[in-house]
């Protein structure tokens, strides 16, 4: 775990053993593992170390899951080492998310993940807190609690 000065964010970069000769990618995901507050409409980036061979990246290699296993239809956009993963829809409020990349990706060279990686977030955006009440109550609104 990191921090990106520059977007003032935490983020998590995972690697093979270094020491040895390269023959795993390496990939950096943001938001990062365990992060809470991220907003709904969320665009999920994952650096890798090496350009991808795009038609290894799959649904079934790379996921967004709320839950445990409920699917998040989305897009993916490759730019050579870069993959962005758009929801189709906002994300909802309050709720656990979970990233799931497998080790079926692989760059150019056909070299792959080392092991399958998943990572998870929670949403939080738009809640209003009330004023307190005559009675002592605090009002949430705007999520699930």
């Amino acid at each position: 775990l990191f921090s990106n000065h520059q977007t003032g964010r935490n983020e998590c970069l995972h690697h093979g053993d270094l020491s040895q000769p390269h023959s795993s990618i390496d990939y950096q995901i943001t938001p990062s593992d365990n992060t809470s507050g991220v907003a709904t409409d969320i665009r999920i980036k994952v650096q890798f170390s090496e350009p991808l061979l795009e038609e290894t990246l799959t649904v079934s290699n790379f996921s967004l899951l709320e839950g445990s296993d409920q699917v998040q239809d989305g897009t993916f956009e490759v730019e050579g080492s870069k993959v962005h993963f758009t929801p189709a829809v906002p994300l909802t409020r309050f709720r656990d998310y979970r990233i799931s990349i497998g080790t079926g990706i692989t760059d150019l060279n056909w070299n792959a993940l080392d092991s399958p990686y998943q990572s998870s977030f929670q949403t939080l955006v738009n809640v209003v807190i009330s004023p307190v009440d005559g009675e002592g109550m605090i009002l949430l609104s705007g999520g699930t609690f």
